[in-house]
């Protein structure tokens, strides 16, 4: 269960992708029951990455136009 943004809503999602987001405690604690969780973020000490099931050291703006350009290779 997550609550997302101002508005509170309750979300339980399967994948969760983080991106450069560094992990406030309150954040952390709404992330215990998603099942996978990636996390892109230049700290590598950021504190979702101890949480995180894959960590992607680096720009997420990068990671993603990366990303989107390999999908469209598909």
């Amino acid at each position: 269960m997550l609550l997302v943004g101002q508005s509170g809503k309750v979300v339980s999602p399967s994948l969760y992708i983080a991106l450069g987001i560094s992990g406030a405690q309150q954040h952390i604690e709404g992330l215990k029951n998603i099942e996978t969780i990636v996390s892109v973020n230049t700290d590598v000490l950021a504190p979702l990455n101890y949480l995180a099931d894959l960590v992607v050291v680096g720009d997420a703006t990068l990671v993603v136009e990366s990303l989107i350009k390999k999908l469209a290779e598909l």
